[in-house]
């Protein structure tokens, strides 16, 4: 099984640009949506805010008085620190500050200001769900497009077969899922033994599921229901997590994060569909080839022209 398993694995990255084409196609279309619209909001913000600030009718009466009493503040008694005050440069950032203050109200201008912000932003915001739902269906594409070609290549099964071993096989495995971690929380001190039950029961699950699809009186249900089957497809998904995650360490280790992420995607979708149908495939292979070997044989049957030679012959002697 493990070699049928690691057969079929290796096989499969056949596909390897499928789950990245469907990827990079949806974010190239969410990039599309996405980028028109940021940069027109962008450019939607600079208009109006220039319209806005234009459209304000500065006080120039408040600024001749702001000017008028910030002058007049300054004590002229003694000459020397009058003139370090007025040409300090805090000075006049003081004085113009004020000035602006007093030209124009700037909490008016604030709300309109924050107000446009709000205009521009919502669009931008509506590029970015554009993105991430044209990236989420293009994962989504890619994962599917390439479950669905694995499974005709390993273990292929009828439509409504497929439903209805998805849906219960999803109950099923949540269920010893959620039991599995409730017995490795509650016994500890068992924990070895309780991951073992797990793997059994889940093992059990999974090749009775591949025999109802593949093997249903073709083969003996007890070649498909054992142990050693349960232990070596636990012992093959450890072995092909771990090429997973070798694959991944050593991408990221000689490029860089995005194209770590496109490798990592197709990587991770291929090595879940395999782990997925290695029962169904192995249940399969066994099926397969114990119908080959009770096909019957075919004799010819004797024709009558051997037997009117014999008999001429016989004639031809006498």
């Amino acid at each position: 099984m493990i070699k049928l398993g690691l057969k079929n694995y290796l096989k499969s990255y056949r596909l390897f640009f499928l789950p990245i084409g469907a990827l990079s196609l949806g974010i190239v279309i969410g990039l599309s949506i996405l980028l028109p619209l940021l940069l027109g909001a962008v450019k939607d913000f600079f208009a109006g805010a220039a319209s806005i600030i234009g459209d304000a009718t500065p006080n120039w009466d408040a600024v001749w008085a702001t000017i008028s009493s910030t002058v007049r503040s300054v004590d002229y008694a003694d000459p020397e620190v009058a003139a370090r005050v007025i040409f300090d440069r805090g000075f006049f950032e003081k004085l113009l500050n004020d000035c602006i203050r007093a030209a124009i109200d700037l909490n008016v201008l604030q709300v309109q200001l924050e107000d446009l912000l709000s205009a521009c932003a919502a669009k931008a915001v509506a590029g970015g769900i554009a993105f991430l739902a044209f990236f989420v269906l293009g994962a989504f594409l890619g994962g599917f497009l390439t479950r669905v070609e694995i499974r005709r290549d390993i273990a292929k099964r009828k439509f409504w077969k497929f439903l209805l071993i998805s849906v219960v096989h999803t109950v099923i495995n949540a269920t010893i899922i959620a039991g599995g971690v409730w017995l490795i929380s509650s016994f500890k001190n068992f924990a070895v033994l309780s991951g073992l039950l797990t793997v059994i029961l889940y093992g059990s699950v999974t090749f009775f599921e591949a025999y109802l699809v593949h093997g249903y009186k073709k083969i003996p249900l007890k070649s498909a229901l054992r142990v050693r089957n349960f232990l070596s497809l636990a012992l093959l998904t450890v072995i092909e997590v771990a090429i997973m995650c070798a694959l991944l360490a050593i991408v990221y280790f000689i490029s860089n994060v995005i194209i770590t992420l496109f490798v990592g995607f197709s990587v991770v979708v291929i090595t879940l569909s395999c782990l997925s149908m290695n029962a169904e495939a192995y249940i399969k292979d066994m099926a397969d080839a114990t119908g080959k070997k009770e096909e019957p044989t075919v004799s010819l049957p004797v024709t009558a022209t051997s037997d009117s030679a014999e008999k001429s012959e016989q004639i031809g002697s006498n």
